[in-house]
């Protein structure tokens, strides 16, 4: 009989300190695994009508399928929770170990309800491998018990002191993932970092983890991952490797120069944004090109586990600039070097073309827990308002120094910087200039004009967790020519293959590969792989067809928090005002026939909302009935419901198992006892509207 790596879902209850292994729960196999399996599961324990950082809450780590095996670039997992920096559904995916260590701990996923009584840390141990294929042990523990002379609140507390210490207290043999600085003291742009260096770095998911009080989740494992097939698994894995290996882009391109490849390409294009998306042309870019970091930054190349691309650069072991409080002394050998988006986001968007002064933000951001996008975005935002004198401090665009002084300063909360660290949105809306903020439902845009790139603009507008260029990147085809080269100034006919590329991306972060593989094999060598690792016959439209299924339950959601066609849109400055000079000069961002035509693409209705057909199509009509709120009487408006009228869909039992009621009602939100605010936004739901 062909064995299978087939793990546990457990159910950890920080409230009460028990773990049980859920059951009864969504399926997997309609949603993959990883990201799919991460929405579905919040889907069902969840509500989209809670504040994101209600207790009662579902926070979920998953593997894929593919995670840890021999298949190219398989190292991944996600992280899926509500955004309390978007109030839309969200998910993080990352490389390095700590997935590959949660399935050989026999954990397909962790899921973390309510909030530890006191800062704790969440210990998976899966080690001696049982014969029954039994659940791994799962335990909280007191921080104070771990590690008593840990203190959350010390801003000097950074990552690498972190990891240091709780590697001393617990050993080496655990993976570690963890929200630092940032995300413990609540800043929405606080991310989640493993102690191998790879960031879960969009959506405030490091806010959102710590809201639970978890210190950092910690995995050990020995268990053998197997595969159905071995002999056909091991072709397809080197069929899949010589693709990769004759790819110029996953071959030459990204293992030479890393993302940082594209910076001189989108430049060219008249789609790099710079100071704040005022302009496409910026004298400062060959400075910051993959080239000038490849030959005056990076000491050689890293990758994740599993992969043959290694995109990421190395950099000499860091000293710091001032040395204050940012853990010097503690870092390992070398580091990571910025990537395009943080270079970007550091660099041009800030009009800052100094490497060094680029990667001392970067790393502060690292060490301090923040998002790199977003960081730099907000920064950018307060240096227009502030050029334009409307914040009384001065402030301008080009100084590098302030610019890493004000990482700090939002990593540990205080001066400026502390206004800065909620996000863009935000900080522009309580200046009074909300126009001044570059996002897309309240997610700072990254590194692509949609001036310069139709497509990728349809992309940012529909995407389900906000501005985004992970979740079906036009690069390809606007760009690169990757399948086919497409005219990016053209606002007709791309629906189609953006809805390919949205649901491929979804499928490749369920199955858990890296989205750069991509570039050199599809859906089909993907269906193959998938069906040699579990047995399960899958064609490529099946594995696509999940993809859209996944995408299907995000917008489902996302629905019933309150979001809708007026929350599918861009920037007034993108849409209304012409870009100065450069490839794209003059043009604007015509988005309303590409979303009409997007959404009859999906099979939505003309306000985006997925109805009770095409839910019947994909499986997910139970998911429908019970995200969606019941039509509301005449006159009134979204979030007029009393909130302790609103019940959670949780239900279970403190046994040694528990029964997830998929759609049933359950816990009231004021049983969640750990005194969450609830949600005072009406009209809007949850999330900071674009202006219109």
């Amino acid at each position: 009989m062909n064995r299978t790596a087939v793990g546990h879902t457990m159910l950890c209850r920080l409230d009460r300190a028990t773990s049980v292994v859920l059951e009864g729960g969504p399926d997997r196999a309609p949603f993959l695994g990883g990201r799919g399996y991460g929405v579905a599961l919040v889907a069902t324990l969840g509500s989209p009508r809670l504040e994101a950082l209600h207790a009662s809450q579902p926070f979920v780590l998953a593997a894929g399928p593919l995670t840890g095996t021999s298949a190219p670039s398989s190292g991944r997992f996600a992280a899926v929770a509500p955004s309390p920096l978007t109030g839309t559904i969200f998910d993080g995916n990352a490389g390095g170990r700590f997935g590959v260590r949660l399935r050989q701990a026999g954990v397909d996923a962790l899921v973390l309800t309510g909030a530890a009584a006191e800062w704790s840390v969440v210990v998976v141990d899966g080690r001696g491998a049982r014969a029954d294929g039994g659940p791994p042990s799962v335990r909280l523990l007191p921080l104070s018990e771990v590690w008593p002379e840990a203190d959350p609140r010390d801003p000097g507390l950074v990552w690498s002191r972190t990891v240091a210490g709780l590697r001393a207290a617990l050993g080496s043999g655990y993976s570690l993932l963890l929200p630092s600085v940032a995300g413990r003291r609540g800043a929405l742009l606080g991310s989640l970092r493993t102690d191998d260096g790879r960031n879960l770095g969009r959506g405030g998911l490091g806010a959102a983890l710590a809201a639970k009080r978890v210190f950092a989740v910690a995995v050990a494992g020995d268990r053998a991952l197997y595969v159905a097939e071995p002999d056909h698994f091991s072709f397809l894995v080197y069929e899949a490797e010589k693709q990769i290996c004759a790819n110029p882009v996953t071959s030459r391109a990204l293992p030479e120069f890393g993302t940082a490849v594209l910076m001189q390409l989108v430049h060219q294009a008249g789609a790099l944004p710079a100071l704040n998306y005022t302009t496409t042309t910026w004298p400062g870019v060959e400075r910051i090109s993959g080239e000038s970091v490849r030959d005056g930054l990076a000491v050689g190349r890293k990758g994740c586990f599993g992969c043959r691309i290694r995109c990421t650069p190395r950099v000499a072991a860091p000293s710091g600039r001032d040395g204050s409080g940012s853990g010097e002394g503690d870092h390992p050998p070398g580091g990571t070097g910025p990537e395009y988006e943080t270079l970007w986001a550091l660099g041009a968007a800030v009009g800052v073309d100094d490497l060094d002064a680029i990667q001392e933000a970067n790393r502060l951001c690292g060490e301090y827990g923040l998002d790199t996008i977003s960081t730099g975005a907000t920064i950018a935002c307060a240096m227009e308002l502030s050029e334009e004198g409307l914040l009384g401090r001065d402030l301008r665009f080009g100084a590098a120094e302030r610019v890493v002084q004000l990482v700090r300063e939002m990593g540990e909360g205080r001066g400026f910087g502390a206004e800065l660290a909620d996000g863009s949105a935000r900080f522009a809306l309580a200046y009074g200039h909300p126009e001044a903020a570059m996002h897309v439902k309240g997610l700072e845009l990254p590194a692509y004009d949609p001036r310069g790139m139709h497509g990728q603009g349809l992309a940012y507008a529909t995407s389900n967790r906000g501005a985004c260029h992970l979740r079906g990147n036009m690069l390809g085809p606007e760009i690169l020519g990757i399948p086919k080269m497409l005219d990016r100034f053209s606002t007709a006919g791309k629906s189609g293959i953006l809805l390919n590329l949205q649901h491929l991306s979804a499928a490749f972060d369920s199955v858990a590969l890296c989205k750069f593989a991509g570039f050199a094999f599809g859906e089909e060598v993907l269906a193959r792989l998938m069906s040699a690792a579990t047995g399960e016959p899958l064609a490529a439209q099946d594995l696509l067809r999940a993809g859209e299924r996944i995408w299907n339950l995000e917008r489902l959601w996302n629905l019933g928090a309150g979001f809708s066609r007026a929350d599918d849109t861009l920037p007034h400055r993108v849409l209304h005002t012409p870009l100065p000079d450069g490839p794209a000069a003059g043009r604007t961002f015509d988005l309303t026939p590409m979303l009409n035509e997007y959404y009859r693409a999906r099979g939505w209705d003309e306000d985006g909302v997925v109805g009770l057909e095409k839910a019947a199509a994909l499986g997910l009509e139970g998911y429908r009935a019970a995200l969606l709120p019941a039509p509301a009487p005449a006159g009134a408006e979204w979030g007029d419901a009393a909130p302790g009228d609103v019940t959670s869909t949780t239900a279970g039992s403190a046994a040694g198992s528990a029964d997830a009621a998929p759609h049933g009602a359950g816990n009231a939100p004021g049983d969640a006892g750990n005194g969450a605010r609830e949600e005072e936004p009406k009209g809007g739901g949850r999330h900071l509207r674009a202006v219109p």
